[in-house]
């Protein structure tokens, strides 16, 4: 838990690597012969080398973090650059040439957005725009099953009035959510983002057109009147979940699972402690020490809601606080369709250490009744039941209890470190170890988790998936292609996936499977020429039979790693 922008990187490179090598491999299968996957051997030796055991456990010198760092761009820079490759070429398989719109010559947006939010994992690909108010996106699924909360896209440099514009998706509208009401600068250029309803098949895309609103369609909006007064109420609500949070400090009161109508957490919840470690144990990078006095970062103090948006698609509520040394801005969001409310969080983490003292730590803290005395996490092909313990256990991306109303999972794309005890779940975001890095993360530090209810152990992975793979977004100016405006390239079912690659000789294709059930079926966009089952390092052991564009696996156990050659 120690070094926190290391565990982020990591996690950043590892997702931005399976998305990257998964439409690599998509646009490959379609017969776009880009170059071979060089880049993919180089980008994932950056990663491997920083999983030493002193680096990825944060248990290193100042000049170790540095390093590790530079390696972690390296990395996402290869990462954006062969996603932008063949998301290009897959766009530009996609008719969009019926719309005909006309090339806008005063248009500025045309090459706007490189490098853009490429810091917090946000996929970046620069404008290809210059159609002026009529605009063209592509939203693109790197996960095996369909995307149904709202995507994001990016509308750069546009001419008009944002809030003036509807959204279609193969002719019909859709609905959106515009999150930035002004435009945003940035280096030149200005952006908005909007947030629409849209579904996106597994391993596939789907087409989003922007255009103005036609004349007379502009609805009429009473005015909100400042003078009339209202009790306030922070409530985030949308189809699956209630979240009732404390209008003082905003934790939350209450999170009601309306699939069930049971509440989930009854009482204050899902707020931030600032904990006092006791460092005796020494080796305070590589031992979280006992929790020897916690405070609540909000008692007496007075917190500052920034922002309550109670949009249709996301709901969110801001607030910022001042403790000890230290400030905390937060942003609690819902989005329609979705079973986990999200924190995004940025702490400008100002704690010293003591030497042999004390070493400070800032939580997480989401109290709640835990009726078993075991809890689920997830680790590397799976999920592991664990007994509760009143330390911090490592977990892939979260963990997962019973509290006698369902089930309650906290997880996160940016921590490893999550204590699940009798009385609630614990993640560690911030700790201020003293040995061998002084002060490993003092400063500004950025975090996001997400606290969600689920009715077992597969919705609990699957939200896992959808928190941590996005859709990507990429705009286009419009073209003639072979391809629908929406569907799917690649389709497994019985089974989850955690690789889809190019084979080392360049030959195949690889599929890495794993939680597979009794019968597994994959469909892929061509046809077979021949398939097997291999080893870890790609060489063939069990020849499989085939049909067409179709391999059935019967009973094939837990992890499967599959080789296919295209016909």
């Amino acid at each position: 838990t120690t070094q926190t922008r290391i565990k982020r990187f990591n996690k950043m490179c590892e997702y931005q690597l399976y998305e990257a090598e998964v439409f690599d491999t998509l646009n490959h299968m379609q017969g776009n012969r880009r170059k071979e996957g060089v880049g993919f051997q180089e980008a994932w030796e950056h990663v491997l080398f920083n999983d030493f055991h002193d680096i990825l456990p944060g248990s290193g010198v100042i000049d170790t973090r540095e390093h590790a760092l530079g390696k972690y761009q390296e990395c996402l820079g290869i990462t954006s650059a062969r996603k932008n490759m063949a998301l290009s070429d897959l766009a530009a398989m996609i008719d969009t040439s019926h719309y005909n719109f006309t090339a806008d010559p005063d248009s500025i947006s045309a090459g706007a957005g490189v490098g853009f939010c490429q810091t917090n994992g946000v996929f970046s690909s620069a404008d290809r725009n210059n159609n002026g108010k009529n605009r063209i996106y592509h939203l693109f699924n790197s996960t095996a099953s369909t995307y149904t909360t709202p995507s994001v896209i990016t509308v750069w440099d546009y001419p008009a009035d944002l809030g003036d514009i509807q959204l279609f998706i193969e002719g019909k509208p859709v609905k959106h959510q515009l999150l930035d009401p002004n435009p945003v600068p940035y280096w030149l250029h200005e952006y908005q983002r909007i947030a629409v309803d849209a579904q996106v098949p597994a391993f596939g895309y789907t087409t989003v057109v922007l255009k103005p609103k036609t004349e007379g369609s502009i609805p009429f909006v009473f005015p909100d009147w400042p003078r009339l007064d209202f009790e306030d109420h922070f409530v985030l609500e949308n189809n699956l979940i209630r979240v009732e949070l404390n209008t003082r400090d905003c934790s939350i009161s209450r999170l009601t699972d309306k699939r069930t109508g049971k509440d989930i957490i009854q009482g204050r919840s899902g707020y931030f402690r600032l904990i006092t470690e006791d460092p005796s144990k020494e080796m305070t990078a590589w031992i979280v020490g006992r929790h020897a006095a916690s405070q609540d970062v909000t008692d007496n103090m007075v917190i500052r809601p920034c922002d309550y948006i109670q949009g249709e698609l996301i709901q969110s509520i801001s607030y910022y606080v001042p403790f000890s040394q230290s400030h905390l801005n937060v942003t609690i969001s819902l989005e329609h369709n979705s079973p986990m409310v999200k924190f995004h969080c940025s702490c400008d983490f100002g704690e010293k250490p003591i030497i042999s003292r004390r070493v400070p730590q800032l939580s997480a803290y989401i109290p709640c009744t835990v009726t078993d005395s075991a809890y689920l996490s997830d680790i590397p092909f799976g999920t592991l039941s664990r007994p509760t313990k009143h330390m911090d256990m490592p977990s892939l991306n979260g963990v997962m209890v019973n509290t006698g109303e369902g089930n309650l999972y906290v997880i996160s794309n940016s921590k490893y470190g999550f204590r699940t005890t009798d009385d609630g779940i614990s993640v560690t975001l911030i700790r201020g170890s003293y040995a061998p890095d002084p002060l490993p993360d003092f400063g500004v530090s950025e975090f996001d988790f997400a606290i969600g209810a689920a009715g077992s152990a597969e919705e609990f992975c699957d939200a896992i998936t959808a928190y941590n793979h996005p859709c990507s977004d990429i705009s286009v100016k419009g073209s003639r292609g072979s391809l629908p405006e929406q569907g799917s390239f690649l389709s497994i079912t019985g089974a989850r996936i955690t690789a889809l690659k190019r084979s080392e000789d360049q030959k195949a294709y690889i599929l890495r499977l794993y939680d597979c059930q009794e019968q597994v079926v994959v469909k892929l966009p061509f046809n077979v020429a021949c398939a097997g089952l291999c080893d870890i390092n790609e060489r063939v052991h069990t020849v499989l039979s085939h049909k067409a564009d179709r391999i059935v696996l019967d009973h094939p156990g837990g992890v499967v790693t599959l080789r296919v050659e295209k016909a």
